[in-house]
């Protein structure tokens, strides 16, 4: 469920909020202040930053109270670690789909539309349940399979090994989308 709320506050919602300010003209008077753009975005996802920590805390109390779960304070930095990575790529991918769609409606439906299957394929909802091959690969492609491995290795107390490759596959997604976020942006100041 950790997995679940950052990819909805940092893709979903964040894609969303970007378009309608866009819609609104919010981001143009941004430009005629002396706030830098990456402040603006930066705002969001400290926001989803804050939702997601907030909800795992919800849900470590849970696990604690209502299952007797365990969690070592040593678990802690790491998790922090695994939501700002999968936040930071989900903010990143929000901000593509915000560059390529115009409007609040069909982003939203993209956001939703991409985000809700891939859940499911991805391990997020389903855990140990047997996927037909074609649906692992894809599930194996987007990062969000691996925020998900990445979120349990780190709260695991039997200690699975580190997830460098699920880290790799994330941080990958998230180097891959800025660049293609500068190549727009720098055609879109050229044009």
């Amino acid at each position: 469920m950790i997995t679940y709320t950052v990819g909805v506050a940092s893709y979903v919602n964040i894609a969303e909020a970007t378009a309608g300010d866009r819609e609104r003209g919010v981001l143009k008077r941004l430009a005629g202040t002396p706030l830098p753009r990456w402040a603006y975005h930066a705002g969001h996802l400290t926001t989803a930053l804050l939702v997601t920590i907030a909800t795992a805390l919800v849900l470590a109390l849970v696990a604690a109270l209502g299952y007797g779960v365990r969690i070592e304070p040593g678990m802690i930095p790491w998790m922090l670690a695994a939501i700002v990575a999968g936040a930071s790529c989900f903010t990143v991918l929000a901000a593509l789909v915000v560059a390529f769609a115009s409007k609040q409606q069909t982003i939203n439906a993209i956001t939703l539309g991409t985000f809700l299957p891939l859940a499911f394929v991805s391990d997020v909802f389903v855990i140990g349940g047997e996927l037909p091959a074609a649906l692992r690969i894809i599930g194996d492609v987007f990062p969000l399979r691996h925020v998900s491995h990445t979120v349990l290795a780190v709260l695991d107390p039997a200690g699975r090994p580190w997830p460098w490759t699920d880290l790799a596959v994330v941080t990958a997604w998230t180097l891959g989308g800025l660049a293609v976020l500068s190549v727009v942006g720098t055609r879109r100041r050229a044009g």
